[in-house]
């Protein structure tokens, strides 16, 4: 009996550290692109990786097209502040576009910026950064 009793006791343990341990791993999987529930919506989480600090946010990825741009996933905070600043530099340009004072200097340059953003967009928006 107390044999059976010891075996239970050791087989739950060993059930219970792997479901712990998978949970653990679980969190630290957290990247853009990761499911996230409508529980999770709009809250943070953070995840360290090689000593490096991300903080990610449960919404919809600001850069996704069709049926995934409606799905709740893990977005970085980097991919969001990223495009929130593309989008205000394309606004900027367009200001720059339209009115005849400003150089072509000026303009080529706003160009630029809105380029690099926009590859700044592309890489902190993907799937698994």
């Amino acid at each position: 009996m107390m044999k059976k009793t010891k075996v239970v006791v050791l087989a739950a343990a060993l059930i219970g550290s792997v479901v712990l341990s998978n949970e653990a791993s679980a969190a630290a999987k957290v990247t853009t692109g990761t499911s996230c529930t409508t529980k999770q919506k709009n809250k943070t989480t953070k995840v360290t990786t090689k000593g490096s600090t991300e903080t990610y946010k449960c919404t919809t990825n600001p850069t996704a097209k069709g049926s995934a741009a409606k799905k709740l996933v893990w977005v970085s905070t980097t991919c969001i502040d990223i495009n929130k600043i593309y989008k205000e530099t394309v606004i900027e340009l367009n200001k720059f576009k339209a009115d005849p004072s400003v150089s072509m200097t000026a303009k080529e340059s706003k160009t630029t910026e809105v380029e690099t953003y926009k590859t700044y967009v592309d890489i902190s928006c993907a799937k698994g950064y």
